[in-house]
Order: C-alpha cells, then structure tokens, then sequence
C-alpha cells in the first residue's frame, strides 16, 4: 500500500504532462531558441548571461541539450522538470532508508506519503507545462542534494565535496539556488562539534565565492514599487500557503498558521536534547523555503500580491513544506503516547487532503491552459500570416524577434515544425 501511494502523486503529475503539454514555445521559451539559433556552444556569453535576476547556466546547458535531441520539444523539457522532481523524492526516499531500520519501518514509510504528495502538488501546473520553468526544479533539486550529502558528511570528505559540487550548480541554476549556502551553514552550526570547524571554513569559502559572483558581478533588476512591513508579511505567508489554495487570503492564513507552527516546532525541539543536531537537514530545509519567500518577496511583492499564488512558485515552497513536515514527525515522535502518534496522523492527512484539493484546481487550470496552448501553436505554425498583435498575445511581446526565430525553426523543422501533418499538435 506504502509504494502505491508513494507513486501515485509522481504518475498523476506525468499523465497531466501527457495530456495538457503542447510542443510550443511561449514567452521565456523563446531565449532558448534564441540561443540555439546563435548557436551557444561557440558564444560564452549566452550561456553565462542573466535572466531577470537568475544565473541559470546550468539549466541553460540542460535544455539546450534537450532540445538538441528532440527537436526543440517543450514537453520533452517539462518532462525533464519531472524527472528532477523524481529525482528529489528518491534521494529523500534514500535518507528515509537510511535513518529508518527495524520493525517499524513499514509504517512510517506510509508517513512519506505527504513527501510526495507536496512534491507533485498539481497546484505547480505552470511548471508542469512551461518549458522555461525547469531552473527551479535543477536548483530544488541540487539544494535538496547538497543538504543531504551534508548531512552525511564528517568532515571534509567525499560527501562534503559533492554538497560543494550541489551548491555550485544550485547558484547558477535560479536565484534562489544562492540560498543553499546560508542554510548550509545553519546545518552544520546545529551539527555536533568534532570535525565541523573545518568544514564550517571550506563551506563559508564556497559561499564566499559564490555570493561574490552572484551579487558582485550581476546587478540586480528593479523589484517594482516598495512595500511596507505589513505587505511583504502577507506575501510571504500567501507564498507559504500556495501548495494549498490560490486565493491569497485563504492561503496567507494557511501560511501564517504554518509558519507558527514551524515556530513552535523549533523551540519544542530545542529543549529536546539532540534533536535539533539529528534534524539539522531537516531545518536546512524549512530555512530553504522561509528565506526562498523572502526573496520572492523581495523582487515581486512590489509588482503585484497576486504573485505571491502564482503556481510557479509553489515546488520551492514546497521543500520548506517538506522540512516543516519532517520536522513535525521528528518532534511528535520523540514524545511518547497515543496523542503524539495521533497529531503525527493527523498532520500527514491534512497535509495530504490539502495537496489533494489544491490539485482540482490545478487539474481545471491544465484544461484552460492547454486550449491557449493549442492555439498559441497554431499561430505560430501560420505566423507569416498572423498580425503582430495576435504574436504578441500569444507568443512573446517582441514580434520581430518571434517572426525571426520562428523562421529559424521552420527552417530546420523544429518544434511545431518537426512533423507539418501534427502541427500544433505534442
């Protein structure tokens, strides 16, 4: 039953893929094609530039390659995002097996099902289908990577040198990718002391020259108009609560109780004595998606709070979700009787129905987006013979570079261009 359940989030997620992906390029998805039209491997330049204020070198190198080996398919990328999701789950899977022996094992195997559930939340259906959403995904990933190989390292050693290797690829994948530095500190500061002195200084020296790079070299864009105290609270707590509703009011409340609750959780685990040190990646975690909302709020509270729901955002929410939960279960449990285990139930229900619910959502929303997609299609396989209006609805705001590159892809039969008798079609 564990397995099944396991499984089943991951599968509804690539059957949504198969049915509402269509092979189109749309907005940033055109800076793909652009690269590959200049061809990028000669030009350092189009691979090393900024995006808004992301380094995505990485996830550049990824998609292009994707693209190289399916035509430029779009889905082929959002399926690529899916397997980086899988990938996540198997390496938190891989830490449950670890730390999880005995008799008991069978059963709190069941108590990952949230895990997964929070992981292939419908409610990021935007990046289920945006080609150009698969930097998050490569740094979710690689944060994720590097706080558990971190936690299995005991001093400098193979295992701290491939969290180094994560980190890096996590700082030029999105901006939020920078984060894995900080929380890496706070793991190894709540680690035990033998051997994290010197850890502690090969890590600060990665982050050194990360951050250096990151904010040294890049400027950042301009975030909009400021916003006061009591504004970037809610957007903060409105993002916390986008796995679970997109009406901002509902999901601000849902993410002001949550990050009460993760209040609670710590300050119950600290007066534990060792929890906090055997849990320090599961707190690495919970910092991720904290400061994660802080930066988002940085740059997009100023544009619109409505930005705070936007479903892009929600699988990095969601490791901050993932920390809170295994933080739960790790509390709850180390306190004895049938109440703990019942709250410990209780939790993983709510957070399951929550997931489940946000996701009819999400499935309604890959119904309407797949009928502006299909159309988005079929105007770009008739572009000659569109107005510059209808590209910019549909395709990107800067027509000639759309009609340029679309000549490109006609060209050389890519995208809806690969097969004209399916035009339009995946």
């Amino acid at each position: 039953m564990a397995p099944l359940l396991l499984w089943l989030p991951s599968l509804t997620l690539a059957y949504f893929i198969h049915s509402f992906g269509i092979n189109v390029p749309i907005h940033d998805d055109w800076t793909l094609v652009e690269a590959a039209a200049s061809r990028p491997f000669s030009s350092w330049s189009s691979l090393t530039g900024q995006h808004n204020e992301h380094l995505i070198f990485f996830p550049r190198l990824l998609m292009l390659g994707v693209a190289a080996l399916t035509r430029h398919s779009t889905v082929a990328m959002v399926f690529t995002s899916w397997l980086l999701l899988c990938l996540t789950g198997a390496i938190l899977l891989r830490r449950h097996q670890r730390r999880s022996t005995g008799p008991g094992a069978a059963p709190r195997l069941l108590m990952l099902v949230p895990i997964s559930f929070l992981l292939f939340d419908l409610a990021q259906w935007e990046g289920a289908v945006w080609a150009f959403c698969l930097p998050i995904y490569l740094a979710n990933f690689t944060v994720v990577a590097a706080v558990i190989c971190l936690e299995r390292s005991q001093g400098v050693d193979r295992w701290l040198a491939w969290a180094l290797a994560s980190g890096a690829v996590a700082s030029l994948s999105f901006a939020t990718g920078i984060l894995v530095w900080p929380i890496g500190l706070i793991q190894l500061l709540l680690r035990p002391a033998p051997h994290r002195r010197r850890s502690l200084a090969v890590w600060a020296a990665g982050a050194a020259s990360a951050l250096s790079l990151f904010w040294a070299r890049y400027p950042m864009p301009e975030a909009g108009l400021p916003v006061g105290p009591g504004r970037a609270l809610a957007f903060v707590a409105g993002l916390w609560g986008s796995p679970f509703s997109e009406s901002l009011a509902v999901a601000a409340g849902i993410g002001a109780v949550a990050l009460t609750c993760a209040i609670a959780l710590l300050v119950l685990a600290r007066s534990t004595r060792g929890l906090l040190a055997d849990n320090a990646a599961t707190v690495a975690l919970l910092a991720f998606g904290f400061l994660s909302a802080i930066m988002i709020m940085k740059g997009r509270a100023g544009m619109a709070a409505t930005y705070a729901v936007q479903s892009r955002y929600t699988p990095i929410v969601a490791i901050g979700w993932i920390g809170l939960y295994l933080l739960a279960v790790e509390v709850l449990g180390a306190r004895s009787g049938s109440l703990a285990l019942g709250a410990r139930r209780l939790v993983a229900v709510l957070l399951v129905a929550g997931v489940a619910h946000a996701s009819v959502a999400g499935w309604k929303h890959g119904v309407t987006d797949r009928r502006w997609r299909s159309h988005s299609a079929s105007i770009l396989a008739d572009y000659r013979l569109q107005r510059d209006e209808v590209l910019a609805a549909f395709l990107h705001r800067d027509v000639a570079m759309v009609r340029r590159l679309a000549t490109f892809l006609e060209s050389n039969h890519l995208s809806v261009f690969a097969a004209p008798d399916r035009q339009g079609d995946r």
